[in-house]
């Protein structure tokens, strides 16, 4: 299982695999929670700078560049390092879709005693796990990998939980960080209309360009490609769900005919919607 638990560690390259450029800049194409225990380290993502402190977390989405710039002498943190793989897991109850929105900007969050408690129980407990999962044998070790991915839905719904509650959140106050913000609240009012990019920058006040370099620098895509993401999530929903006839979902996210749609979802996915809903929702 593409899951790994590094406890009690003083910098976020010890011993977890990143890909360095210049001896600088860091990058994991897997996704990373850093919870930290004590001290502060401080970390650059594009324009904007993040310290982490005791009793916060952050949240690092897989592939997002990073500087570490420095760490106190009393830094330790625990991370919880998550291979793609496992991302499948949300999209079982369909919540992957809101979880990488909810990862755009690197959410930095405060944890109250009790959650901080609580995130280190569901910790040691899949450490643990991951520890009989490897030298456990069949059938034994199906058992423990259904429990893993149980823990995981679990922890994957308590982030989606901390990540609504706004003031959890940790802010970072730059006018660039708040172009996104404002582009995700328009692109959930209006995705379905399929506008272009040039109608989300006039609502936010911005030129199409700009907007598309400033998404692409704080969440990795550009405004069309969240555009495209939008759309893909709700015609994955309506598949999945599979109360809808083509034709109803094609017209509902006002594409001009269902065999446009069935082009776009093919673009984007490699597969058919009859092909996506066979596979039990999996692309």
């Amino acid at each position: 299982m593409d899951i790994s638990i590094y406890k009690n560690y003083t910098s976020i390259n010890e011993k977890i695999k990143v890909t360095k450029y210049d001896g600088k800049l860091f990058c994991c194409d897997s996704l990373l929670v850093i919870l930290c225990h004590s001290g502060s380290g401080k970390y650059r993502f594009h324009i904007n700078e993040i310290e982490v402190r005791q009793n916060e977390v952050l949240i690092v989405p897989p592939g997002m560049p990073f500087y570490p710039l420095n760490y106190s002498d009393n830094y330790h943190i625990d991370v919880l390092r998550i291979g793609e793989e496992h991302f499948e897991l949300l999209d079982e109850f369909i919540a992957r879709p809101e979880f990488e929105i909810l990862l755009m900007g690197v959410p930095h969050l405060y944890l109250s005693k009790q959650e901080k408690n609580m995130c280190y129980v569901i910790l040691n407990y899949i450490d643990k796990l991951l520890q009989e999962y490897k030298t456990s044998k069949e059938p034994a070790s199906g058992y423990i990998s259904g429990i893993i991915r149980g823990y995981m839905k679990i922890m994957f719904l308590e982030c989606i939980r901390l990540l609504n509650v706004t003031e959890k959140r940790i802010k970072t106050h730059t006018h660039q960080g708040e172009i996104p913000q404002k582009f995700f609240a328009q692109l959930k009012k209006h995705f379905k209309d399929r506008e272009n990019v040039k109608f989300y920058a006039r609502e936010i006040g911005v030129n199409p360009k700009r907007l598309s370099q400033i998404l692409y620098e704080n969440t990795g895509k550009t405004a069309s490609q969240w555009i495209d993401q939008f759309t893909l999530m709700a015609a994955k929903r309506m598949l999945i769900e599979n109360k809808y006839k083509l034709q109803d979902i094609s017209y509902d996210l006002n594409f001009a005919t269902p065999s446009h749609f069935s082009k776009f979802f093919k673009t984007q996915t490699g597969m058919t919607p009859s092909q996506f809903k066979i596979g039990g929702g999996h692309a």
